[in-house]
């Protein structure tokens, strides 16, 4: 984040030169969002936008703030704004497709990433999301299958192995959650979560000492963050 916070200052300085710059503003709200700075990051986007409101990057970035700070509906609208000036956005489909999750409007979230996919199929991100709908809606095969599709897009994406293996574990099926954990691991090592999550399937499975082993590798992990 330290460099994110770099990034907003060195923003700031060239708005003093040129404060209706608008490669300024949507850079410092692009700036302002990885640190985590929503509220600020929505204002920048808004700035930027009213220099160049047909910049669908301005409105995808007011998107992803809007959803941070849990305004659904308004990053959907947001979304649809950047996917009128380019509706081959893969990133606007993918943002637009998870605030339709978060509204509960699943079936519609799955057609999103649809439209995301076909534009660009190797999109390991979209996979994954639409998996976690699929999943939702009680759409096992298709949720393990679109998991499936994510990690061979990008082999070492962990969110797609960690979504299918928490899939697995709720349905009781422990010992294929216990290998899509280490799959997820073999990608990323460094996520806590993930040996906190293979501690949890390997109680489940009554080997004891490995769950230990596990979750002392998480609070280390953790411990170090």
């Amino acid at each position: 984040m330290g460099r994110a916070q770099e990034a907003v200052a060195a923003f700031e300085r060239a708005q003093i030169i040129a404060p209706e710059h608008f490669f300024s503003w949507h850079g410092k709200g692009f700036a302002l969002y990885m640190s985590q700075r929503y509220d600020e990051s929505l204002a920048a986007f808004d700035r930027a936008l009213a220099i160049n409101p047909d910049h669908a990057g301005a409105w995808n970035g007011r998107g992803e703030s809007l959803g941070k700070l849990s305004r659904y509906e308004e990053a959907v609208d947001a979304f649809d704004h950047a996917l009128a000036i380019e509706s081959n956005n893969a990133s606007a489909w993918i943002g637009k497709g998870k605030m339709l999750y978060e509204m509960h409007k699943r079936e519609e979230a799955v057609a999103a990433f649809d439209q995301a996919i076909a534009i660009d199929p190797n999109n390991a991100e979209a996979w994954t999301s639409k998996g976690n709908c699929l999943s939702i809606l009680g759409r096992f095969d298709e949720a393990f299958s679109a998991y499936d599709q994510a990690l061979a897009a990008n082999p070492r994406y962990a969110s797609a192995p960690s979504a299918k293996g928490s899939v697995l574990q709720v349905l009781g099926r422990f010992e294929e959650a216990l290998t899509a954990f280490e799959q997820a691991l073999a990608c990323d090592p460094s996520q806590a979560q993930l040996w906190l999550k293979k501690a949890r399937v390997l109680q489940a499975l009554g080997r004891e000492h490995d769950a230990q082993i596990a979750a002392e590798k998480a609070r280390e992990l953790s411990s170090k963050q």
